[in-house]
């Protein structure tokens, strides 16, 4: 009988532990972030890549043994290629293992730590992704109106208001918020250009308070 993906998800993460959950989640963010480049790469995430990222977040820890484990005895990774010096890994279902261990997380969070449970119900209230899009599409107009300058100031004494105040939040918090801090961070870099387009040269107001947020953050943008 086959097995669905929630329950060999969850038994990779009972038997492996800790290092299983942060092996998947690295991986996870790297395909993402592979995938979201367009380029013709030969897997979602390669063994380097992996293991230097591990180091970065504090895990001294060899994954390749239980890539293995996780390749050949639960299935949900494939290898697409292998070289001497290299080998590369594809997700056989990338997004429903992401649910699944953001479901995991945020069920570990409440009980570890309620606090970064309230950030991360606060950032899916954000919608960064959205706000993004509204932000670009306004700056993609050759010429703004009057109701888009009023759109620009409703977005920056609102949403962006918000957005500073869990960014603020999570700056306690780096080790476990790093890609959200800088998704933050670009807003705040995209609202500059469009505040800057609507006050022009009257260097005052909303420009300078959005910079010095910036400014404020800026050694965590990569």
């Amino acid at each position: 009988m086959r097995r669905n993906l929630e329950d060999v998800v969850t038994d990779i993460l009972v038997k492996y532990g800790e290092r299983a959950f942060e092996v998947l989640k690295v991986a996870v963010d790297i395909a993402l972030e592979n995938r979201s480049l367009g380029k013709r790469l030969p897997g979602d995430f390669d063994f380097r890549t992996l293991a230097y990222r591990l180091h970065l977040n504090g895990i001294k820890y060899n994954p390749s043994r239980l890539l293995s484990i996780i390749e050949k005895e639960y299935g949900i990774i494939e290898t697409t290629y292998r070289s001497s010096n290299q080998r590369w890994w594809r997700f056989t279902n990338l997004h429903g293992i992401m649910e699944i261990l953001n479901k995991y997380e945020l069920t570990e969070e409440v009980i570890d730590d309620p606090e970064i449970y309230l950030i991360r119900l606060q950032l899916k209230l954000l919608k960064l992704g959205e706000l993004s899009k509204v932000i670009n599409e306004l700056l993609n107009k050759s010429k703004l109106l009057k109701e888009d300058e009023e759109r620009v100031r409703e977005l920056v004494f609102n949403e962006l208001e918000a957005v500073v105040k869990v960014l603020k939040k999570m700056m306690k918090f780096k080790d476990r918020f790093e890609r959200e801090i800088n998704e933050c961070l670009n807003v705040l870099k995209l609202m500059s250009k469009l505040v800057n387009r609507v006050v022009g040269s009257k260097v005052g107001g909303y420009l300078i308070n959005v910079e010095e947020v910036i400014g404020e953050y800026d050694e965590y943008v990569k």
